[in-house]
């Protein structure tokens, strides 16, 4: 059975010379989990004359949000964190309580579907005992995405190396006092699982159970998850079973100063030419971050077109840089973005990240827009979706495409002023926000009508996940106790650590002079 959702307009995500392609009195029309047709209104609907209709007569119906980058649920804001540097990030939120694993992914999916993302790309980061454990952790989690109904993208990120400071595990042992040296000895193996596992069991074991990346709900990649985290010879592994299995590597990198100045004294060269001189940079590769990139790191990143992730949000909150887009754009490396923890406020508002992302890029000489409106819906939609296992098949509004897609309270978003454009597109990235979105549909399944979910109570969700919090805060495993026990020695490693030398940028700020 056809059904037709026919709206005030229908932004397809297609470009055009003029723009994103936009129907005015457009509709779209779903069969299955698919779309069949999307033009304007009565064109649709001759087609298809016996097709369900759903009329929406002030909505407009947009491409299902991709979030390009995610880690878990409840966000670390919303758990306590507040804004520090990165580095100081990796020991401080591993001491902030959080929910149960299932609760957690389910409560953060019930957030990103209010938001309009209908596709995430989950990068796992909750390593919660021993790796033989990792496998359920990562079933626990399809579970929650699979039952509220959102696309995933999962990969588990791989470390071998530096768990908490850009030295080795076993230096950082051995300089801290002794009665802790046992304890974090202990603690950094739990943490610890073999190369080929990873590899052999953890990713082909899910990449086979999900049907080789061929199923709707759930597909399967790799990550090594950083320079300073992954020894050369587990970058290169990981690449090589990528391309065996045609799967997508995301690397975070470049992400703080720290990190441009660790690769330098690492390689003697830097992180970009580095994963150049490994093989490892190709289009199937994106790079999440990426602000601490060289203008000749960035003509790599084009000749080679890997993808660029960019999470401005989260990278405020800890001071880490502005990633220079625009330059990135002109030079032909193609870009996404990605909430990262939820974005500046740790509520998933793709609307807001978008507006942020433009802002940041733009520069007082200019009296347009350096990343314009359709660049940035386009990021947050088919570009985020490269770099997923699900690819061409979502990110757009096109026939043969799973039938993913928001409808947007046309009214709600442009009162009192009404429409002030130039384009439809213009006023939806300046002015909407999540609630303004009324109705989400992932595979031609209506999942959040009047911003609520259609079949699963939050308010319940979250009731459990206040619990849960509330119970850990009384208890703990001994861990939390640990890492605010080092929290002093890390903090002084990183007070020592030092930042590169004669940093040039791409743009200023504001100056001393």
């Amino acid at each position: 059975m056809v059904h037709i959702w026919q709206g005030a307009a229908v932004v397809t995500g297609r470009r055009r010379p003029e723009g994103l392609e936009t129907f005015q009195d457009g509709a779209v029309a779903v069969e299955g989990d698919r779309v069949v047709a999307v033009g304007r209104g009565t064109d649709v609907r001759s087609r298809y004359p016996d097709a369900e209709l759903t009329i929406m007569p002030s909505g407009v119906v947009v491409p299902g949000f991709v979030n390009g980058h995610h880690h878990q649920g409840l966000s670390p804001v919303r758990r306590g964190a507040r804004a520090m540097s990165l580095e100081h990030v990796f020991t401080h939120r591993r001491t902030l309580a959080g929910p149960a694993l299932y609760e957690d992914t389910l409560y953060g999916a019930l957030q990103l579907l209010a938001a309009g993302v209908t596709t995430v790309n989950h990068l796992h980061v909750g390593r919660r005992g021993p790796w033989e454990e990792w496998r359920r952790d990562a079933d626990t989690v399809l579970a929650a995405y699979s039952e509220a109904g959102l696309r995933v993208n999962f990969t588990f990120n791989f470390r071998d190396q530096n768990r908490l400071l850009y030295d080795n595990d076993a230096w950082f042992e051995a300089n801290l006092p002794h009665d802790l040296r046992g304890q974090m000895a202990s603690f950094l193996a739990r943490q610890e699982i073999p190369l080929q596992t990873y590899l052999s069991e953890l990713f082909v074991g899910l990449w086979e159970d999900h049907g080789r990346n061929g199923g709707a709900m759930a597909r399967i990649s790799l990550a090594p998850h950083n320079l300073h985290w992954c020894s050369d010879e587990a970058i290169i592994a990981i690449a090589d079973v990528a391309a065996r299995h045609n799967v997508h590597l995301n690397v975070h990198l470049l992400e703080s100063q720290r990190q441009k100045l660790y690769a330098l004294r690492r390689t003697g060269t830097t992180a970009i030419q580095h994963l150049r001189n490994l093989g490892v940079l190709d289009q199937r590769l994106t790079l999440l971050h990426a602000i601490w990139a060289t203008a000749d790191d960035v003509e790599l990143l084009a000749q080679a077109q890997t993808r660029v992730c960019s999470s401005i949000g989260s990278n405020l909150l800890m001071g880490s840089g502005i990633p220079p887009l625009a330059y990135m754009r002109d030079r032909g490396v193609p870009l996404s973005v990605g909430l990262d923890e939820g974005g500046l406020d740790g509520r998933s508002d793709v609307f807001s990240d978008l507006r942020l992302t433009q802002g940041v890029q733009q520069r007082a000489s200019q009296l347009s827009q350096t990343i314009s409106c359709d660049e940035a819906l386009a990021m947050a939609t088919s570009g985020a979706a490269a770099s997923t296992e699900f690819r061409d098949d979502v990110g757009m509004l096109e026939p043969g495409r799973y039938a993913d897609f928001m409808v947007v309270d046309w009214d709600a978003v442009n009162d009192p002023g009404g429409p002030t454009g130039p384009t439809l597109v213009d006023d939806l990235v300046y002015k909407a926000c999540t609630a303004h979105i009324d109705t989400v549909v992932v595979g031609g399944r209506e999942v959040v009508r009047k911003g609520r979910h259609t079949w699963l109570d939050r308010e319940d969700i979250a009731r459990r996940v206040r619990e849960q919090l509330r119970a850990q805060k009384e208890s703990d495993d001994g861990q939390r106790e640990l890492l605010h026990a080092v929290r002093p020695f890390v903090d002084k490693y990183w007070e020592s650590y030092g930042e590169p030398e004669n940093l040039t940028p791409f743009q200023a700020y504001n100056s001393t002079r």
